[in-house]
């Protein structure tokens, strides 16, 4: 692997990030679902996105979280369902097997 020439020395100016906008963006910019590249996809690398071109922000951190919300929510009430199964079978076979 070839290093950089840059590898070990301060960062160019040209070559840092405008933090205070960065944070302006990710709270400000609204992403539009119709324009597929700014919105959410994961593959095997993760997601990597940037606020400054509406493909990560505020919006899309709550749509992440209420789906898995959501997700546990539905996991949890399959849970319950299956314990209420689980004691209606096994009542079952008591009542059956004192017949």
């Amino acid at each position: 692997m070839k290093i950089s020439p840059l590898a070990g020395k301060p960062a160019e100016q040209y070559i840092l990030v405008n933090i205070p906008r960065l944070v302006t963006a990710y709270y400000t910019s609204k992403p539009d679902s119709s324009i597929a590249a700014q919105r959410i996809s994961f593959g095997t690398s993760g997601h990597r996105g940037s606020s400054f071109n509406n493909s990560i922000n505020e919006n899309h951190i709550l749509a992440i979280t209420q789906a898995i919300c959501f997700y546990r929510k539905e996991i949890m009430l399959i849970i319950k369902l299956k314990k209420i199964a689980h004691k209606y079978v096994c009542d079952l076979i008591i009542y059956i097997s004192h017949s």
